[in-house]
């Protein structure tokens, strides 16, 4: 019955070439024309993986399934080899919104496609090559000429005018930090000296100069439960690490950067060395507790301890549920590796905290455990060698002393207005002539010159202030201003402004007025 409803059809020969699923091959004008084929099409078995196997023979690598549904895409992979397959319809989705989407997918698998019988008055863009660039045009720190500093207690980083150096700053709190709590000193959450030498090695680092020459601890950085805007700045070598809970701004550390020349020796050989003798470590946190070091689990990092003459070695860790938490080198892990000196110290009562660091270089990153070698190098000094298991070195010093905690500078500073405080003046309305605030401003280029929008940066200096202007990555300045000492006698100050036409900018004296200061 079959046969005859077939055989009562025409058929014409195909356009394009067919691989069929009744042969598995190739099917021609005469075997499409056969109505037997037919029949069998739709009663015998359907030899799909062979059709997809053939033409995989065949160097075919995209398959594009019409419809109704998107059953075949998946099943077109044949023992690993390269090929994608897309749909333009499925059950539920049908429309033109499939279809374009499936034509996309086959595109951008580097298939043919007539984009222009379907938009014939449209243009073809070139893309990048490149993930795209977002960028954005409301105000945001990157509108401030600021950057991402990348560090875990840093969130902005500026690069001054005329290379004056870089500023990086960011606020830090046990709240947001709370591995930070953990580091307390009698009774008082202490940033670590570890902490404040990390920064200053990020903020060198950035200005090309990755190690300490020398870091001096000026007075500690106190957590008292809120949060504590963070500062470093980096001018030509010096750098330093400021705090401010109020409007005072306090100074923790300077430093000397460097740019080390030379290598540093790892540990080679056994581990621990040979002779070294055992130092008891099981309640060393608790004796420590006791002295006044309160520390928690994330600054109990000491696992073992030795000593070998004079020479101390240690093995330290950061727990092994913290990760190293974007930092170059975990401060808790910095600080544990100076542990094993409260450990072997026979004075113990004092508390000591860091005083000052030389010559310390950051020789790898990423490290959760270090061995570590500490040597006498002076008066209340040693050396620094910190290696990972291989010993190969991460970070060593050339001499870190410390001093005994002083126990008026663990109060924290005062959150309030500080030393200075803003008071108002009553003003003469008689006619005293006030002395001029500027002696004299040169007006090197029109700010209007500038054909794009710019950043502003007023950078002031000891002696004058400079306004700039940046429309791309370079700064431009447009004047220079001389500024004058209220207590100068009341000279008469000068000022340089532009001419009204083309040349050298021409001079006029400021005028005084009774009510104004300039």
């Amino acid at each position: 019955m079959s046969l005859q409803v077939v055989a009562g059809i025409r058929f014409g020969e195909p356009r394009v070439p067919l691989v069929s699923a009744v042969t598995g091959g190739v099917a021609d004008a005469v075997v499409l024309g056969d109505p037997g084929y037919w029949v069998e099409q739709a009663l015998g078995t359907v030899r799909f993986h062979d059709v997809v196997r053939y033409l995989h023979e065949r160097g075919v690598a995209g398959f594009v399934e019409i419809g109704p549904d998107r059953v075949l895409s998946s099943v077109v992979h044949d023992g690993g080899a390269q090929v994608w397959a897309a749909s333009l319809a499925e059950r539920d989705d049908a429309g033109a919104r499939r279809l374009l989407a499936g034509l996309a997918e086959a595109w951008a698998h580097g298939a043919s496609v007539e984009w222009t019988r379907l938009i014939p008055s449209g243009r073809r863009v070139v893309l990048p090559t490149y993930p795209f660039q977002h960028r954005r045009y409301w105000a945001s720190c990157g509108a401030m000429g600021r950057g991402s500093a990348g560090h875990p207690l840093l969130e902005s980083v500026v690069r001054l005018a005329e290379d004056a150096g870089w500023v990086l700053s960011g606020r830090v709190s046990a709240a947001t930090s709370p591995w930070l709590a953990d580091h307390a000193v009698s009774g008082t959450v202490l940033v670590p000296g570890a902490a404040l030498a990390e920064l200053v090695l990020h903020a060198g680092d950035r200005a090309g100069l990755p190690a300490i020459g020398e870091i001096t601890f000026e007075q500690p950085l106190v957590l008292n439960g809120g949060p504590v805007d963070l500062q470093v700045s980096v001018e030509g070598g010096q750098a330093a690490v400021f705090s401010r809970t109020g409007e005072q701004w306090a100074r923790h550390a300077t430093a000397t950067l460097a740019d080390p020349a030379g290598t540093v020796e790892g540990l080679d050989g056994q581990w621990p060395p040979a002779g070294a003798q055992a130092l008891p470590v099981g309640d060393l946190y608790d004796v420590m507790a006791g002295r006044g070091y309160e520390y928690g689990p994330m600054f109990r990092g000491l696992q073992a301890a030795w000593r070998l003459g004079e020479d101390l070695y240690a093995e330290v860790e950061l727990p092994a549920d913290d990760a190293q938490d974007g930092f170059a080198i975990h401060p808790a892990l910095l600080d544990a590796a100076l542990h094993v000196l409260i450990t072997a110290a026979e004075d113990g009562q004092e508390v000591r905290l860091p005083f000052a660091w030389r010559d310390v270089r950051l020789l790898a990153t990423g490290a959760s455990a270090l061995r570590v070698r500490l040597s006498p190098a002076g008066s209340d000094a040693f050396s620094l060698l910190a290696v990972d298991g291989e010993g190969q070195p991460v970070v060593s010093a050339a001499a870190m002393v410390s001093r005994p905690a002083d126990a008026s500078q663990l109060a924290g500073p005062s959150t309030g207005a500080g030393l200075l405080s803003l008071e108002w003046a009553p003003l003469s309305l008689g006619s005293a002539l006030e002395q001029a605030w500027v002696r004299e401003i040169t007006f090197e280029q029109p700010l209007g010159s500038q054909r794009r929008p710019g950043r502003v940066c007023r950078y002031r200096s000891r002696a004058a202030r400079r306004p700039c202007l940046r429309t791309g990555e370079q700064w431009a300045r447009h004047a220079t201003a001389t500024l004058a000492d209220p207590a100068d006698g009341g000279r008469s100050g000068r000022a340089v402004a532009p001419g009204r036409s083309p040349g050298p900018p021409c001079r006029r004296s400021l005028r005084r007025h009774g009510r104004s200061r300039i």
